[in-house]
This record gives structure tokens, C-alpha cells and sequence, in this order.
């Protein structure tokens, strides 16, 4: 019976996790701002859009047009990102972010900051060649304004915009970290497990008995609570995953180590000198 209670509770979990997926990939948010500034002339809507990464909204991004038509924007800002653009020559899917800048351009003032796969794209000329400045060009003709370093003024509002193509090393703050599996997969494991009624991994405790107990109680009194030795086995463990390679190329990087350490035997001591019982 603890078994299917098991499958059943998995099953849900991962249907949830497909729904929310399903939703937040197929719809879109409108977010509004209102920002008050005496040095513009009037009321001033401006719509802003980036990161579609050649996704589409609706046939030919009809919702996200339609979203964008009924706000009557006095201008579309564009922060770039309308395709992806990798370096292994990959088929890039720049049709839905094209048909969705020259559809709104039609309508709206429309100007485009390059986003860091635009640069790519512009940059990359052995992988791609002229991709960007033909993709350029065609946009364009839509009326598309790309500001490359450059900025427009809105006199009759008096505003500025201005676009910026950012160096690829400006990116490099933003690094995927690899999380360790080892350590990952235990403590969700773990975190699913415990919450899963009647699985028997925490002592089960009835009106009629004191039930059976969990394998996790089990492992805490004996590791934690008699013996000590999870603790040491888990900084054993650690230590054998950790990269010496940064350390080995810093060497002063110990004397942190060492200042730590120290801090932890001088806590100690001071606190046998001070009088407070050390169990």
C-alpha cells in the first residue's frame, strides 16, 4: 500500500511540474511601470520586449501582438535576444522574432538594442558571415531603427534612447554553475521522501503502538546521536570532491584556512577560560 501511496504522490509531483512548464512556456507577462519625470514633455506609453529566443506566442505571435496593439504604445523598445545564436553553426530561428519586429514596426516606432545573441550573431562573421547585416538590412526596410552605439532623440518629448552593443566580456559575469549530483540528489531526495505520508522513512507512531522506526531516525541516532561519525564521514566526503586546483595556484589562499581554523581552537579555549562547561 506504502508503495502506490509512493507512486501516486511521484506521478502528481511530476504532472505539476509539467503544467507549470507547459503554462510558463506557452504565455507571456505584461508587467507596467509608471514613471513620473518633469523633463518629459506629456504622457508617454513605451512597450518593451526582449528574450523570445525565436519562440512564438500564437500563430505569428498574434497574442503578443494583439497584447502589445492594445497598449497604443507611442514606441516599441527592443533589448534584443529575438533569436539564439550559438557558436556551433546551428540553424539560428530567427523567423518569429523577424515577423514579430517588421509586424510592429508597421504599427509603432520600433527601435532596436542589440541583445549579446545579436552581438554574437554580428561578430561571429567565420561561423555566419553577413547573417546579421542581411537580417539587419531586411528589418530595416520594415522601418526598424537599430541603435548600435548610437541613440534618438524624441524632441517633441524630450527624450533620449539610447542602445549600446556590450563587449561578449561584459557576459562572462553571468557563469552556469554544475552542481555537484552527488550532493543534489540526496537532500531532494531526501526532501520528497520525508513528506510522503506513511512512507516509513521517519518513525511512524500510532494511538494503538509505537510504531516501527524510520530509517532516517535510525541513521540520526546511531551516526548523530551514539557514534558522531556522519559528521566526519560528510566532511570526509566533501574533502575528497573539493578542486584543489585554484588553491594550488593561490598558495596565500591557506592563510584564510589557517585564520579560520585558529578562530574556531581560540573560541574554544576562551571558553574554558571564561568557564562555560565544554561537553
Amino acid at each position: 500500500m506504502i508503495i502506490y501511496y509512493c507512486a501516486a504522490a511521484i506521478t502528481l509531483l511530476i504532472i505539476i511540474c509539467v503544467a507549470v512548464i507547459y503554462h510558463d512556456t506557452h504565455n507571456f507577462v505584461v508587467r507596467k511601470y509608471d514613471l513620473e519625470s518633469d523633463k518629459i514633455k506629456g504622457d508617454m506609453t513605451l512597450v518593451l520586449l526582449s528574450d523570445l529566443h525565436g519562440y512564438s506566442f500564437g500563430k505569428n505571435n498574434d497574442k503578443l501582438v494583439e497584447a502589445i496593439t492594445a497598449e497604443n504604445p507611442d514606441a516599441v523598445l527592443c533589448a534584443g535576444d529575438l533569436f539564439t545564436a550559438e557558436k556551433n553553426k546551428k540553424p539560428i530561428k530567427y523567423e518569429p522574432g523577424f515577423e514579430l519586429a517588421s509586424r510592429l514596426a508597421d504599427k509603432f516606432p520600433f527601435y532596436y538594442g542589440n541583445g549579446n545573441h545579436e552581438y554574437r550573431l554580428k561578430i561571429w562573421t567565420s561561423d555566419y558571415g553577413n547573417f546579421y547585416d542581411r537580417y539587419k538590412n531586411r528589418l530595416k526596410k520594415h522601418g526598424v531603427v537599430f541603435l548600435e552605439n548610437d541613440s534618438i532623440e524624441i524632441k517633441d518629448r524630450n527624450v533620449r534612447i539610447t542602445g549600446l552593443d556590450l563587449n561578449m566580456d561584459y557576459y562572462r559575469k553571468i557563469v552556469k554553475k554544475d552542481m555537484e549530483p552527488a550532493l543534489l540528489m540526496p537532500m531532494g531526495f531526501g526532501a520528497i521522501v520525508v513528506n510522503i505520508p506513511f512512507s516509513g522513512v521517519v518513525t511512524q507512531i500510532s494511538e494503538t503502538s509505537e510504531g516501527l522506526e524510520g530509517i532516517i531516525d535510525w541513521l540520526f541516532r546511531i551516526g548523530i546521536g551514539m557514534s558522531e561519525a556522519m559528521p566526519l564521514l560528510l566532511f570526509i566526503g566533501i574533502g575528497a570532491m573539493i578542486d584543489f586546483g585554484p588553491l594550488l595556484s593561490n598558495p596565500k589562499m591557506l592563510l584564510f584556512g589557517a585564520a579560520a581554523q585558529f578562530g574556531i581552537f581560540a573560541t574554544v579555549v576562551l571558553a574554558g577560560l571564561l568557564g562555560f562547561e565544554l561537553k
